[in-house]
């Protein structure tokens, strides 16, 4: 599993614009740690002090962005359902829009209102491509 985990996440954040690339190797290394346990935070997915401080100064960094750690992942999703498109394979991309209500965290800043006013947080837009055949659907 840990050599699949660690081809996805190069996959995933290899080719990051991170500006120098001991930022995209951490990125990628984030990556690795986070698909090898899910269900934990932050600190418990890197396992010790210095991968969390490494973590957290990585995300802090204002060369960093979320547009820039996903580009390549967008891009490489695209690609793929471009190509099996192209080759006559269905694929579908499911969305769903959810808001996320930080209100119980008034120290959270970024966020906007949502719903009321008094609603503070952010509406999240997210999409899966699936293959609508059975072995696309392995595929994608």
């Amino acid at each position: 599993m840990e050599l699949e985990t660690t081809g996805w996440a190069k996959d995933q954040w290899g080719e990051c614009k991170l500006g120098d690339k001991r930022r995209v190797a951490r990125a990628v290394k984030m990556g690795i740690k986070m698909a090898q346990a899910p269900e934990a935070g932050l600190p418990g997915q890197m396992g010790g002090r210095t991968d969390l401080i490494g973590a957290y100064r990585l995300l802090n960094n204002r060369e960093v962005s979320v547009s820039k750690l996903i580009e390549p992942h967008l891009a490489g999703t695209l690609a793929v359902a471009r190509e099996r498109s192209q080759a006559g394979q269905v694929i579908l991309m499911i969305h769903d829009g959810s808001v996320l209500d930080f209100s119980a965290h008034p120290q959270t800043k970024g966020i906007g209102s949502v719903g009321s006013r008094q609603q503070q947080g952010m509406i999240l837009h997210s999409v899966l491509a699936v293959g609508a055949d059975e072995q696309t659907a392995k595929k994608c």
